[in-house]
């Protein structure tokens, strides 16, 4: 436009103004969507949408599938989709996207193997983390908290809180659940839930009738604990969770049955097992005598449950001279004596099994013992 000007003095040429940088034809033809911008998962985030796993309608109305691109509208204009919008993480990797995230300012892109976190923050998008083996299978295997994104996969159950990964099955540096019990649990399907009102998160062992149980495990955001459920949901086919305007975790199964997620007991359990961690008081290496365990409870009708013991590293097996087994649906003290004299033991741990009532607490377990000296 310079030239213009200095070799016609007086005259001035506005130009032209493009939309988009001006492109080849044939990219143009090939690339840009005039027609219809499908998707596979969606997130809104910084007043923009992010799509994944699309799937546009070029000039010629030929169809493009673009299974590992994330392309995203223009701000404050979410049906817009331009094509020079995009942001591509791990171009031709063997993986296609399976959902979209966001948390933090961070947009999480879930592939079939692999976590990616890409910063947001900023008008441009960086790649800010790559995690192996973290992604999932399909997309009911994530779900929003109000700690960050959790999600399941064939290695266990984890949370992004924003600033790194945690892996829930492990807790000070010990793992709570076994490699083989989540493998006889986890299905490709197995989808996940938040309870906002419980602060709960929900892992359903698969959302199709032919692999389903009606099993779960639960995870307590608050205590970080981990208990499992055998048959307490529909075994039948299910959609995915979400949270209703109540703050319920609703679902539906069969041929369209929604319920919603409570922790309100619905009977007596008889197949009931509690197995404490191995006690050693904090101090490993010095023996003890146990004189009894301390336990406060709440029963109720039906209420049969056996507390039997184990010493250092052996199965609980060994029996108290009483069990936990008051019916009257007050709060009770149990103090259960050893059968058998604890004298040397390092450490201790205790299985509870049997039938538990409706209203069931366990509410608190102390232990009486006295730490021996050390002998040389």
């Amino acid at each position: 436009m310079a030239n213009y000007a200095t070799m016609c003095p007086g005259t001035y040429h506005v130009g032209y103004v493009f939309d988009e940088p001006p492109i080849e034809d044939s990219y143009l033809e090939n690339r840009v969507p005039v027609g219809e911008v499908k998707f596979k998962t969606a997130v809104v985030l910084n007043r923009q949408v992010y799509v994944g796993n699309v799937q546009v309608t070029t000039k010629s109305n030929r169809t493009r599938t673009y299974g590992d691109r994330i392309m995203k509208s223009t701000v404050s204009e979410f049906d817009t989709f331009p094509v020079f919008r995009t942001v591509d993480v791990a171009i031709g990797d063997g993986e296609t996207i399976v959902k979209l995230e966001e948390y933090a300012e961070r947009l999480l892109v879930f592939k079939e193997k692999t976590l990616y976190i890409i910063n947001a923050s900023s008008d441009a998008e960086f790649l800010e983390d790559t995690q192996a083996f973290r992604g999932i299978s399909h997309s009911a295997a994530s779900c929003k908290t109000d700690y960050g994104v959790a999600w399941a996969n064939q290695y266990g159950v984890y949370l992004y809180t924003g600033n790194r990964v945690e892996n829930l099955f492990e807790k000070n540096g010990i793992r709570v659940i076994s490699p083989s019990s989540w493998a006889s649990f986890y299905n490709s399907d197995s989808m996940i839930g938040y309870a906002p009102k419980f602060k709960q998160l929900i892992v359903f062992d698969s959302a199709t009738a032919a692999s389903s149980s009606g099993n779960v495990y639960i995870y307590d955001m608050v205590t970080q604990s981990w208990v499992q459920g055998t048959g307490i949901v529909s075994g039948d086919a299910k959609t995915n969770t979400v949270v209703d305007w109540n703050g319920d975790l609703v679902f539906a199964h069969t041929s369209g049955t929604v319920v919603k997620w409570t922790d309100t007991p619905v009977g007596a359990i008889s197949n009931f097992e509690l197995i404490t961690k191995e006690e050693d008081f904090g101090t490993p290496s010095l023996r003890k005598k146990i004189y009894k365990v301390v336990v406060t409870y709440q029963g109720g009708s039906s209420q049969s449950v056996d507390v039997t013991y184990g010493v250092d590293g052996a199965s609980p097996a060994s029996q108290f001279d009483s069990n936990i087994s008051n019916t009257s649906g007050s709060i009770v003290i149990a103090e259960l004596t050893p059968s058998s004299a604890i004298s040397n033991a390092k450490s201790i741990q205790l299985k509870f099994a049997g039938t538990v009532a409706v209203g069931f607490k366990l509410h608190d377990i102390s232990f009486v013992y006295r730490t021996k000296k050390a002998t040389s």
